[in-house]
């Protein structure tokens, strides 16, 4: 009873993720622990024979195996989040963002936004975002307004002329919460 009950439970310890044609094998426990949605997840009963396996992973849609591979690394402690947002381009830490922001992996997205807001005040940070980044940033996350307002007063005050993908940016930006800036 005992030899049955340990091996079942080490065989609903993992879960499989497919992410396009790449399978992870992950500890669920720490995938819970990092996520409310798997946590969530793995809350809800399976079906007799629907177990997460090799032939019926988790589908984790509008992700790369990439993002997934460095939110694995953070979440094994293989590397810091600021390591994690400096190492990468922004294209990547952005979908990092926007895949801990889905996931509610809630450290890893208030870590991703911490390293971005020291990145104007820290030596150890090597990262470049820009003012009209962060407006979109805190568009798309809906982050506290004190997060943009040094960022658009710089923009509103610079002397330089806005360029045409940052007028683009800052449009949609004005639109989609119903801003009408001053001057721009």
């Amino acid at each position: 009873m005992y030899i049955a009950t340990s091996i079942s439970l080490l065989r609903n310890a993992f879960t499989f993720s497919r992410i396009e044609n790449v399978l992870f094998r992950l500890p669920e426990s720490i995938l819970a622990k990092n996520s409310l949605f798997f946590e969530d997840l793995f809350l809800l009963p399976q079906p007799d024979g629907q177990e997460s396996s090799d032939d019926n992973p988790t589908l984790v849609p509008d992700t790369s195996p990439e993002v997934f591979t460095k939110f694995c690394r953070w979440m094994f402690h293989l590397v810091s989040s600021d390591s994690l947002v400096a190492e990468t381009d922004e294209r990547i830490w952005m979908a990092l963002l926007r895949f801990a922001h889905k996931f509610q992996i809630k450290r890893l997205f208030e870590d991703i936004i911490s390293t971005i807001q020291k990145e104007n005040t820290s030596a150890d940070v090597n990262l470049s975002v820009s003012d009209v980044q962060r407006l979109n940033i805190w568009a798309l996350f809906d982050l506290p307004i004190d997060w943009v307002t040094e960022p658009f007063l710089r923009i509103c005050n610079r002397d330089e002329r806005i360029s045409d993908d940052e007028m683009l940016h800052l449009d949609l930006i004005c639109s989609t919460n119903n801003i009408r800036p001053a001057r721009l």
